[in-house]
């Protein structure tokens, strides 16, 4: 489909920014990021890879909840999940979170000074804050839900990346 062509579903404004919704069998990929900014500045980064047509951004606006992620789910059933937090532990615990939620395994976290405990129904482990991440929650967990997770790369965020690459050109036209 040419997406010239192509009229969204549903657009609206929430208090987590703004919703421009494909029809649910349009819909195969959903990008759960921290705000509105980080969603756009993600987009932004991969336009060349991300049919926006077949896509729905969600801001979860600091705070994951269940209803939240599942309702959405609900929603674009077919559609594979990509997260894009920060890249920073809040963000790693917001793939963790999601992961949990996916996979239907309630997850305790608890921050400690210097390591993160975790809490499954089958297992009880903890994770040194520097090195929490998807990965290493997986493999101590044993919990592999089908999602892909995205961070910035040398940067906090993907907005970083972007005002980085506008410092660099409003350098070069001095």
């Amino acid at each position: 489909m040419d997406s010239k062509e192509w009229q969204p579903e549903e657009i609206k404004v929430t208090r987590f920014g703004l919703l421009i919704l494909p029809t649910p069998q349009m819909a195969k990929h959903i990008y759960f990021a921290e705000s509105a900014l980080d969603a756009m500045s993600f987009y932004q980064l991969n336009a060349n890879k991300i049919k926006l047509e077949e896509s729905v951004f969600g801001s979860v606006g600091g705070y994951i909840s269940v209803n939240q992620i599942k309702n959405t789910l609900l929603r674009y059933p077919q559609a594979k999940v990509h997260t894009c937090f920060d890249n920073d532990l809040n963000g790693n615990l917001y793939d963790i979170k999601v992961s949990g939620i996916i996979s239907n395994t309630e997850i305790t976290i608890k921050e400690n000074k210097d390591d993160v405990l975790f809490k499954t129904k089958d297992r009880e482990f903890t994770i040194n804050k520097n090195d929490v991440s998807l990965e290493s929650f997986r493999e101590k967990s044993k919990i592999i839900a089908p999602m892909i997770s995205h961070k910035a790369e040398k940067a906090k965020d993907f907005n970083e990346i972007l005002m980085k690459q506008h410092e660099q050109k409003k350098s070069i036209k001095l």
